[in-house]
């Protein structure tokens, strides 16, 4: 258990695996992280690449072509410039895309876990096993895999190797006698531009990684040997410290510079946005909806919460009570420990929302760069280096105290709490996607605009990597925030009008070299069966009969469904399929909706989705539903006209009689007995008082003509008067004005039997 770098290596290996389990099992036929943000991020390192590449359409590094022709596009997201050698090692090495980012993921998360070795094992002296352990959880902890959708956010190993330089200097220079200041100057200047560097790889964990920095400090500066510390080190590291300072802001000039236009374009984020995603305390204890083990407890979080899938934080109980009894320890044994455990308990403390007051409001307000942080749950995933040394520290101790089975058994528990599904997306698909928006590009547009019938989003990022494969600027675009002006945000799939030519006109380009480009619809409704005509609330059967025009099979186990795909609400949202179908093949889907509260005509737009993948099409073609009043009249069923009645004054409790109704169809459509036309009681609507609350026809009627209806009724068990109104009607429609109210039918009481009367 004590070789090096043996243990760590095998868990740096199985983390790798776990984290990527879903890539290695299926052969790399899917790739790491969801197909926008994911997509997103890895378009952002292929264009780093190009730039450093020096290829035309990705000569300057803050105007990526997408937003066309808009300038500094990339300021409003993440640059991932940093991380862009590791990835650029793999595509220099002649591989595809997509492969060199499954690459690049999995080195990313093996570097956290190097550097976050090192800093325990060197200059905290750590045990290589506790090492590892605290590698293993920075790297694999669950908070961590639930970014997987993020992937910007899984290698803050340049922020780590900056407090691992960081601590290597403080190690040299806070003893009574310095040991090797010059190096240790050298380190901390190398911190300085580690933490610049990160900016560079995620804002995110840059600039939260400079917060918990910022947080420690003032920790130490609390408390009395640290502060005597801090000094000791900040005098003897001045030149370190000013040289690296000088140095990090020369390298965040043109980042802030950048940075700053875009914010002022923007504007601050708004508070009431940023307290969405300030975590509860329960939020602490919540494990993703994915995880092995605790999947089933993510309900902690409510389900109404939009901001939920960031508030899944908990590291597992056991490896959390480990962490804590951990820091316990190191507050007691270790010369960092109270800073290690004030650092992360604060960081919590920070970003907690309890009943709605929360520290982070300060934050908000003073720490500059603090308006733009959103997500600020994100914070675990700096807190995640106490409770990383935490574990290590409780390591340590188990090993040094004899008890390595414990300390064995203990870290198998805490490393299969980590275990989770992680978000993933097929290859392939992706691919054949790309493929045909780019094939559908032509070669003399040097800029496009691509219409396709999945969501916007969707077909913006494939619009992004259709033009890196033709070589064309996208006026399509994604990024952490819409740019001010862009007409596209909502704009109704398949639609494209002269905003187009305005948007390129705006920004300094040629509208005149634009192309709009659009891709096939991939389904096609061939026959529907929908009523034109509902009254508001009314329950009515739709069947659809569609054809799969795509090359792939439309399949229940990849979640392929009928789904709606308007704002309206029709009492159902997705329809599953009924069998997999086949290119080219049909499918039938018969389902019940309910017509909106709304009265007006509304579109029914329905269309075929892969969920969390595209839409085939966004609408069918289905057409429109007219939502009447609850009280309107039918459309053609607009009069019934009483010509006699039959019907008993007087009845006794629960004796039948005969009752014969003559009407005439005074409407303009026949009542067909198979459209459900029928007599319905009244007064109470659909009451069963009389025995029945129907009467079929007889016999279909054609408008003009008469139907003679006779049907038995039953007098109601309690003596009283009754009023007895009928009112004609087609199920599942509505009713037929006006109401037949035919008096009142006095009932008495059942005589005595077997008494003397007097």
């Amino acid at each position: 258990m004590t070789r090096v770098p043996g243990i760590a290596l095998l868990l740096c290996l199985l983390g790798v695996g776990m984290a990527n389990l879903p890539v290695l099992r299926d052969g790399g036929r899917s790739v790491q992280g969801d197909v926008l943000d994911g997509r997103l991020v890895h378009y952002f390192l292929e264009h780093g690449y190009r730039w450093m590449l020096r290829e035309p359409l990705h000569a300057s590094l803050w105007d990526p072509p997408f937003f066309h022709p808009m300038r500094n596009a990339l300021a409003y997201s993440d640059t991932m410039v940093a991380a862009v050698p590791t990835y650029g090692m793999f595509r220099v090495a002649g591989l595809p895309p997509d492969t060199s980012f499954q690459l690049w993921v999995m080195a990313a998360m093996a570097a956290t876990f190097w550097v976050t070795w090192a800093l325990a094992r060197w200059p905290l002296a750590l045990p290589p096993f506790a090492a590892a352990m605290a590698g293993f959880l920075l790297a694999f902890a669950g908070p961590r895999l639930a970014q997987m959708g993020h992937p910007q956010l899984l290698s803050p190993h340049l922020a780590l190797g900056g407090l691992l330089l960081g601590a290597l200097a403080v190690r040299d220079l806070y003893g009574d006698v310095p040991t090797h200041p010059a190096r240790a100057n050298a380190w901390l200047a190398g911190a300085l531009m580690c933490l610049a560097l990160e900016l560079y790889a995620s804002v995110y964990l840059g600039w939260l990684t400079g917060f918990g920095l910022l947080v420690a400090v003032g920790v130490g500066l609390v408390l009395g040997r640290e502060r005597a510390i801090i000094r000791r080190v900040a005098r003897r590291g001045a030149w370190g410290l000013g040289g690296g300072a000088v140095l990090a802001a020369m390298l965040l000039v043109p980042f802030v510079d950048q940075y700053r236009e875009a914010a002022a374009q923007l504007g601050p984020r708004p508070w009431a946005e940023v307290s969405c995603f300030l975590p509860s305390p329960l939020a602490w204890l919540t494990p993703a909806p994915e995880s092995w083990l605790y999947g089933g407890l993510a309900g902690l979080v409510p389900v109404d919460d939009p901001c939920r899938v960031e508030k899944s934080l908990s590291l597992g109980y056991v490896a959390l009570a480990a962490s804590l009894l951990g820091l316990a320890i190191g507050w007691r044994r270790r010369p960092e420990g109270r800073i290690v455990a004030l650092t992360g308990l604060a960081l919590v403390l920070f970003a907690t929302s309890i009943a709605g007051v929360t520290l982070w409001w300060g934050v908000y307000q003073v720490v500059p760069g603090a308006i733009a942080i959103r997500a600020v749950g994100r914070i675990v995933l700096v807190a995640l280096v106490p409770a990383a040394l935490g574990l290590a520290y409780l390591m340590a101790h188990l090993e040094t105290t004899g008890r390595r089975r414990l300390a064995v058994a203990l870290a198998g528990v805490c490393i299969l709490e980590q275990g989770m599904t992680t978000v993933h997306h097929e290859r392939n698909e992706m691919r054949s996607r790309i493929t045909r928006a780019a094939a559908a590009i032509p070669p003399s547009c040097r800029a496009f605009f691509l219409v396709t019938e999945m969501h916007p989003v969707h077909t913006a990022i494939t619009a992004m990597w259709a033009g890196l494969s033709r070589e064309a600027a996208s006026i399509n675009g994604h990024s952490g925030s819409w740019p001010p002006g862009y007409p596209f945000e909502r704009l109704a799939p398949g639609t494209v009008d002269a905003r187009i030519g305005r948007w390129v006109h705006a920004n300094g380009g040629r509208p005149s070299e634009t192309c709009v480009v659009h891709t096939a619809v991939r389904a096609r409704l061939v026959s529907a069966d929908l009523p034109r005509t509902l009254v508001a609330g009314q329950r009515a059967r739709v069947t659809l009969v569609v054809q799969n025009l795509g090359p792939r099979v439309w399949s229940r186990e990849r979640l392929v469904r009928l789904g709606s795909a308007s704002d309206v609400a029709w009492g159902i949202g997705r329809v599953e399929l009924p069998h997999d179908v086949p290119p080219d093949g049909l499918v039938t889907f018969a389902f019940d909706i309910v017509a909106p509260e709304s009265p007006g005509t509304i579109p029914f737009v329905w269309g075929i989705v892969e969920e969390a993948v595209e839409w085939k099409t966004e609408d069918l073609g289905v057409g429109t539903v007219t939502i009447l009043p609850g009280d309107a009249p039918i459309e053609g069923y607009d009069d019934v006209r009483l010509v006699s009645a039959d019907v008993p004054r007087s009845m006794e409790a629960g004796a039948q009689a005969h009752v014969r109704l003559v009407l005439r169809n005074t409407g303009s459509r026949p009542w067909r007995t198979a459209h459900l036309v029928r007599l319905g009681a009244q007064d109470p609507q659909d009451s069963l008082q009389w025995g029945l609350g129907r009467v079929e026809l007889p016999h279909d009627v054609e408008p003009g003509e008469l139907v003679t209806i006779v049907f038995d009724i039953t007098a109601p068990g309690v003596p009283g008067a009754y009023p007895f109104s009928w009112q004609m009607l087609r199920e599942g429609l509505g009713w037929m004005p006006p109401v037949l109210r035919l008096g009142a039918i006095t009932v008495t009481p059942t005589p005595a039997h077997g008494g003397v009367s007097r």
